[in-house]
């Protein structure tokens, strides 16, 4: 039972020097947790500590601004900026240790996921920081602040003005070679004894700028009757104009979508995967063979497979989904991360699935779209200014992927602007505040989250001030412990982009470029693959892959990638970190995948297909296995790590090429280009039955039920 009070206070107080307070408070008979929104127009906490003169000061940060970026001039005094100010955790290093142990098939713990109450109390800041910065605040005259679920993070809006006299700084405006302008300090200060209760203060130092990790390829966009006269593959029904509801017409001649008028296709029966006993079933999709291919010798991969026009048809024999009818659609379901504008446009979706997964058509129009920061939910027709940059095609591709592969589980998305709320100025008229921390913050604020969640974002990760992206990581290990599977594509640029491979530290030493965020030793990073029998990493772009220079290399990967490594003889020595996080950790078709986009079908590639691709292949096993009373998989690297990757179809062929040079090579068992391999859902149910056949589903496994969107 929940008791929900809110409360407003004002006047008189028996609190010192405080004249009014808003409070917004939630009480639970089992749990004590608030959120308070906080408006102080007298502040006088008794903290002890030293006024914050500039003398007390010392410099928390500095970072190089990469090449990218070019300093324009001081930023304007009177522009807003939203700071994210990240507090001390406390019990650091406990929530590695709890995913560690309840993602580790050998530990007794294994699958015995935290819930989100467990988590916010191990994360959270103590009294003694929360004064301590609070009181900073007041005796800068910051009167207004919001934390977050577990009060480790404060954001309050500030004019540049402000912030540069509470971080001892300057801010200048920089623009990057594509046109983007920000306001950033490359460098930042705090009181001395801030230093050991602040992690980050965000827009300072970081520069990055996240990527759609979607290319074309130069096949052209047509209505969906001229690939359906061309006897492609995976289509299905007959195709006559008729304007699709929910979606835009084309802008050129103002036609609606060439819809597909074709009945709903069934399931095919292939019976439970689960006995009465709970005993996996022997097969549980009698036509796929378990050796290397996930199709058996009978089938002819040309007949549904084109290495030009993948469809999910062709990806669902492939990795032999497509015989598997999901038990617990209600329980269990994935969802996709969009930001940069971008919106899953249901019309496109739509249009994609009549044509590609008919009997999915109609969760175009009902999977829940979430919106956080003031992200795009740009719906109808299409607007000129979403044409001219290309918007849409990464989000719709996630999405149609996800819904194609795992109907009718349940399905989401969301999608982030920056940090909230966004004031629009004439120096800052676009919200250009970092997405990956904002996201976090609305999501594991929620108790029920979905057991699988992909992301095809990433940038280099020197472009990144490494206090964020720690804080970031650890986020990121939040959701694990809870037992959720995080996804993150590997990248499209090999080892790095040619001529851009060196430090931005002002030496310019050569190296290879890791990606981030899948260098967070806490995700399940995710490289691509191009061909059917066999498969092989792709040619027509490097798929990224590489070693951290921020994060070390994880106990799981002690016993397999120093042999890669020693494997290698020698090459590129001193251009990568041998003693860092290794990725990507598995593979998945990122090639010539089919995309409907502003009314108009085409292909394209990319990571940003492997990631939902894959993660759409073990949300199907998350539904056996909990269909057979068994936890979700959570975290899955050291399991994949330790026995998970006999499940995989090893990729041999290919290289991680990139900085001028051939790149990481693809070998037998891990390497830097496809990990583990592709996915084989039979085999991967199979091994995950048999490392849960003794954990037990503790009763607190909320994750488990996320799928309820």
């Amino acid at each position: 039972m929940v008791l929900y009070l809110n409360t407003y206070i004002h006047g008189s107080l028996p609190f010192p020097g405080v004249s009014h307070i808003h409070c917004f408070l939630s009480f639970s008979f089992s749990m004590f947790f608030t959120q308070v929104a906080l408006s102080l127009s007298a502040i006088g906490i008794a903290s002890g500590h030293p006024s914050a003169k500039r003398t007390s000061y010392a410099i928390k940060e500095r970072h190089i601004v990469p090449r990218s970026w070019t300093k324009l001039g001081p930023a304007s005094k009177r522009d807003t900026l939203q700071l994210a100010i990240g507090l001390k955790q406390q019990n650091e290093g406990l929530i590695e240790q709890h995913l560690m142990e309840v993602s580790d098939p050998q530990h007794e713990r294994y699958g015995q996921h935290l819930s989100h109450d467990e988590v916010k109390a191990i994360v959270a800041p103590s009294n003694e920081t929360l004064e301590a910065v609070q009181s900073w605040l007041g005796e800068h005259g910051i009167t207004d602040w919001i934390h977050n679920y577990a009060k480790d993070m404060i954001h309050c809006s500030v004019s540049i003005e402000k912030a540069e006299s509470l971080l001892d700084t300057k801010y200048h405006a920089f623009k990057h070679e594509d046109g983007t302008e920000i306001n950033r300090a490359p460098e930042w200060s705090l009181p001395e004894y801030l230093h050991d209760h602040i992690d980050i203060i965000q827009p300072t130092t970081s520069f990055f700028h996240p990527q759609k990790q979607v290319r074309e390829d130069g096949s052209p966009w047509m209505p969906m009757s001229y690939w359906q006269s061309q006897d492609k593959p995976g289509m299905f029904g007959e195709f006559e104009t008729e304007k699709c509801k929910n979606s835009p017409g084309d802008p050129k001649t103002g036609g609606g979508h060439q819809r597909p008028m074709v009945p709903a296709v069934p399931h095919k029966s292939v019976g439970d995967a689960v006995d009465d006993n709970n005993n996996f079933g022997s097969p549980l999709i009698p036509d796929h063979q378990s050796v290397g291919d996930a199709v058996d010798d009978n089938k002819d991969l040309s007949q549904i497979c084109e290495p030009d026009f993948v469809t999910p048809q062709c990806i669902r024999t492939l990795y032999g989904t497509i015989d598997y009818k999901p038990q617990v659609p209600d329980k269990n379901g994935m969802a996709t991360t969009n930001y940069l504008n971008e919106t899953a446009h249901r019309g496109d979706i739509e249009l994609f699935m009549r044509a590609f997964r008919p009997d999915a058509a109609a969760i175009a129009n009902a999977f829940k779209y979430v919106v956080i920061a003031n992200g795009a939910n740009r719906q109808g027709v299409y607007a000129q200014e979403t044409v001219s940059k290309d918007s849409n095609k990464e989000a719709n591709m996630d999405a149609t992927l996800a819904i194609s592969i795992t109907y009718p589980s349940s399905f989401m998305t969301w999608s982030t602007g920056g940090s909230p709320p966004f004031q629009p100025s004439a120096g800052t008229p676009q919200n250009t505040n970092e997405p990956y921390l904002t996201w976090l913050n609305e999501v594991l604020g929620q108790k029920e989250l979905p057991n699988v969640i992909s992301t095809s974002y990433g940038d280099d990760e020197q472009t990144v001030p490494e206090s964020y992206a720690r804080r970031v990581c650890s986020g990121l290990a939040q959701l694990g412990v809870r037992g959720i599977t995080v996804f993150f594509s590997s990248g499209d640029l090999g080892v790095g982009k040619d001529g851009t491979c060196v430090s931005n530290d002002g030496r310019k030493t050569p190296k290879f470029l890791p990606n981030f965020p899948c260098s967070c030793p806490w995700v399940t990073a995710v490289g691509s693959t191009t061909g059917f029998q066999p498969e092989k990493a792709t040619s027509s772009f490097a798929s990224g892959a590489g070693f951290s220079n921020y994060f070390p290399m994880p106990s799981y990967q002690n016993a397999t990638v120093p042999r890669y490594i020693e494997s290698l003889r020698g090459a590129y020595r001193g251009l990568y970190n041998p003693n860092g996080r290794a990725y990507p950790d598995v593979s998945a078709q990122g090639d010539h995948d089919v995309i409907v986009w502003n009314g108009r079908t085409s292909t394209m590639g990319g990571t940003s297909a492997s990631a939902p691709t894959f993660a759409a292949v073990i949300t199907l096993v998350n539904d056996a296995l909990m269909a057979a009373g068994k936890a979700p998989l959570g975290f899955l690297n050291p399991w994949l790590y330790s026995s998970g990757y006999r499940a995989l179809n090893d990729v041999v062929q290919g290289s991680s090429y990139g900085c001028g040079t051939q790149g990481f090579p693809a070998v037998q068992g891990w390497d830097a280009v496809s990990g583990w391999g592709t996915p084989n859902f039979a085999r991967l149910v199979q091994a995950a039955m048999s490392a849960s056949a003794n954990s037990k589903t503790p009763g607190l496994q909320e994750a488990a039920q996320g799928g309820q969107q």
